[in-house]
This record gives structure tokens, sequence and C-alpha cells, in this order.
């Protein structure tokens, strides 16, 4: 009995490390999502009244902001990117070196992929309930 405890013990402060890395990992998830639409809201903007001479101020600065949107939302992407494959264990199966690399880097793509997408959905949906 003693020996569970103190395995216990010994794991605590990684439990703890596993909770944080979650957040963080919600975190970015939020920040792409969000980053995601606005990014696509202003480009909205820019295709919409792109080739307007009346409204080449208003495209320019749609472009700056959707630009803007476009690296941070990037940015926040490779950060989750990283978080996810520096976390995601492959130890229970056949793939070894490079292909084990691998391995975990598309498994993080695609966490990150549908993450980001089925959040993006997400918030759209309660952005039309709440209007």
């Amino acid at each position: 009995m003693t020996q569970l405890k103190q395995a216990s013990e010994k794991s605590e402060p990684l439990h703890l490390f596993r909770w944080g890395q979650l957040a963080l990992s919600i975190m970015l998830v939020l920040v792409g999502a969000l980053c995601l639409l606005k990014y696509m809201g202003w480009a909205w903007v820019v295709s919409g009244l792109y080739g307007l001479p009346s409204q080449a101020e208003k495209v320019a600065a749609a472009q700056r902001w959707s630009l803007m949107y476009f690296w941070a939302g990037l940015l926040a992407e490779a950060f989750l990117i990283a978080s996810v494959t520096a976390n995601l264990r492959l130890d229970n199966t056949a793939l070894t070196g490079a292909s084990k690399v691998v391995a975990r880097v598309f498994g993080a793509l695609a966490i990150a992929v549908v993450g980001t997408l089925g959040t993006a959905f997400l918030l759209t949906w309660v952005g039309k309930l709440l209007h």
C-alpha cells in the first residue's frame, strides 16, 4: 500500500502539469478559432469592397486587419501543434524513430485542425443563438 501512495505522490506534480497543458491547449484552440473567424470576417469585407474606388481606404484597412488575424491564428495553431506534439505519446505502438515522430506531428495536426474548426463552428452557432 505504501508503494501505491509513493507512486501517487511522485505523479502529483506531473498530474498538475497535465492539467496546465490541457488548459493551455484549450486556450490556444479558442484563440485560433477566434482568429480564424475574425480573419474570415475581414476577408469578407475585402472581397466585398475590392475594386470600388470609393472604398479603397476601407479595403486597405480590412486587408491589414485580415493579415494580422491570419498571422495571429497561424501562430496560435503552431503553438498548439507544438504543445500537443510534446504531450502526445505513442508508447504502445510498433512505431519507432522517425515514423513515431511523424505520427505524433500528424496526430497533433489533426487534433488542432478538428479542434479549431469545431470550436469555430460552435462559436458561430452560439453567436447565431444570441442574435
